[in-house]
């Protein structure tokens, strides 16, 4: 049976529109965007763009998940953020026009969007609305990447793995329906700063609670309550 071609994405009808930075351009725009950009697809684990590579496009995930990573000098990898459907990537890099200090990589098969660096800096240009929103965004982003580095200074791996579990499954329940959470703990150790070891510890203690269950690589949350008294979201 011959393979079912992928439908490729409509930016005047995307799903994502009134979630992107798109809700803000005039339709001429949208429509001259749907016509410039191209798209990518990428398998589970492969690279949208590598930190200290050239920025030299935009880029709008469409369809799957990405992981914005970092590596120490040992090797050791830091998840930044998880990147999901409709969210803009790469776009710091591109207006500094510096090299890309992270990495992107597809944690599930994924399609991209790609804008043009220079379509991208005219828009800018020309539409101070679509100019104003990007800054909002960098000024979020950079207040959540505040946020996250106290979190990693100031709490403990027991804390900081008790809010990762409720984050990823809240983030499953709403955008896939999925009443569990599917990542390996080499990515989980990563988004929460912690030793793989540890974290595996950590999540046996969890099990051991009651607070958790686990089915192979699979985890339900039991007790949320008792997670978010650990990570001390309501304090």
């Amino acid at each position: 049976m011959p393979k079912r071609k992928a439908l490729l994405p409509n930016c005047v009808e995307c799903p994502h529109k009134r979630h992107t930075l798109i809700a803000n351009c005039p339709l001429s725009v949208i429509e001259e965007l749907n016509a410039i950009k191209s798209h990518r697809f990428l398998k589970k684990g492969e690279a949208l763009f590598n930190e200290g590579e050239q920025p030299l496009a935009l880029y709008v995930l469409y369809q799957g998940e990405l992981k914005l990573t970092v590596f120490s000098g040992q090797g050791k990898e830091q998840i930044l953020r998880i990147i999901l459907p409709g969210e803009i990537v790469g776009y710091r890099s591109l207006i500094a026009e510096t090299r890309y200090r992270a990495s992107a990589i597809a944690l599930m098969p994924s399609q991209v969007c790609i804008i043009p660096k220079d379509f991208f800096k005219q828009t800018l240009l020309k539409n101070p609305k679509v100019a104003m929103a990007m800054m909002q965004k960098l000024s979020s982003d950079l207040g959540r990447m505040q946020e996250r580095l106290n979190q990693l200074v100031q709490k403990s791996v027991v804390e900081r793995l008790a809010e990762a579990l409720l984050i990823l499954h809240q983030y499953n329940k709403e955008k896939y329906g999925k009443d569990y959470i599917d990542i390996s703990m080499k990515d989980l150790a990563s988004f929460i700063g912690s030793a793989r070891e540890t974290t595996s510890r950590t999540l046996s203690e969890f099990k051991a609670e009651n607070l958790i269950r686990t089915e192979g690589r699979k985890i339900y949350i039991v007790n949320p309550q008792k997670l978010e008294f650990i990570a001390h979201l309501y304090d």
